[in-house]
């Protein structure tokens, strides 16, 4: 821990690019709203906004644990269970993230006393954390709606084409290449005590170390694997999945019935059509 003098913290790429929550946007927003209502009403609206975003999380993660225990019991034989567990663990983490994001943007959290900079705080444990398992979230999505539409355009095939293997294989590398980049955009901040200038106190933040190097990094993994790949591919590859099934799987469903119409009916008809 080192005691610094910061009279404020540089901005950083990664807020800029992809952090939309950040105390900036809340700023400018509040300050538009604020043309049209009160500062009052907007402090109540706000106020009311956060605590029913916090009761949603609190939600989110009783029921994801409870997800959790029960696919856990059950045990993890099938591959749904693999994915399922998966995305219960990454939706887990995600919605944790979000109530002490919500928490630590409440008005009533200065009040507390507690030595943080609240907006330094927020980027590093709160929302970049968020957005990316938010992302492994939907890239689990994704994968748990291809398999539904193998289950139906291959459904004697599925079983050897999605094996258990596969599917842990597949939940790792998900959820190495969209936690991994966290983990290298967190080596750009540096946590400890620091003097503020603004607000005349020793706080607790985790101030941006400007350099070229670590904007270039920063811009590269956003780009590549925070838009492309987490938010794009995943949202595109799940509507084909849903979609592509309903209308070209005519003739693989007429398979079910050709089944029911010949089984135990085989000695007293003749073979059916192929």
């Amino acid at each position: 821990m080192e005691n610094t003098n910061v009279n404020k913290a540089p901005p950083s790429s990664a807020a800029v690019l992809n952090d939309t929550s950040s105390a900036d946007s809340v700023s400018n927003m509040s300050f538009v709203i604020v043309q049209f209502i009160s500062q009052q009403a907007y402090d109540n609206f706000f106020f009311v906004t956060m605590i029913l975003n916090e009761g949603i999380c609190m939600i989110g993660v009783i029921t994801n644990i409870i997800n959790i225990i029960v696919f856990v019991k059950l045990g993890l034989r099938e591959t749904t269970s693999i994915s399922m567990l998966s995305l219960a663990v990454s939706d887990l983490l995600a919605t944790a993230c979000g109530l002490w994001s919500n928490l630590l943007y409440l008005p009533q959290f200065p009040s507390f006393g507690l030595p943080l900079r609240t907006d330094e705080i927020f980027l590093v444990t709160g929302g970049t954390t968020r957005q990316f398992l938010a992302r492994t979230s939907a890239l689990i999505t994704t994968f748990i709606t291809a398999e539904r539409c193998l289950c139906v355009i291959l459904p004697l095939k599925v079983k050897t084409l999605v094996t258990r293997t596969r599917t842990i294989v597949a939940m790792v590398t998900i959820f190495t290449i969209t936690v991994g980049p966290s983990l290298m955009i967190y080596g750009n901040y540096r946590i400890g005590w620091y003097f503020y200038a603004d607000v005349n106190r020793t706080l607790l933040g985790a101030p941006y170390v400007d350099g070229e190097v670590n904007n270039i990094v920063d811009r590269i993994i956003f780009s590549v694997f925070g838009t492309f790949i987490p938010q794009f591919s995943p949202s595109l590859s799940t509507c084909v999945c849903t979609v592509y099934p309903r209308h070209p799987s005519t003739k693989s469903r007429k398979f079910p019935q050709k089944a029911r119409q010949c089984n135990g009916f085989r000695a007293h008809r003749p073979p059916c059509p192929k």
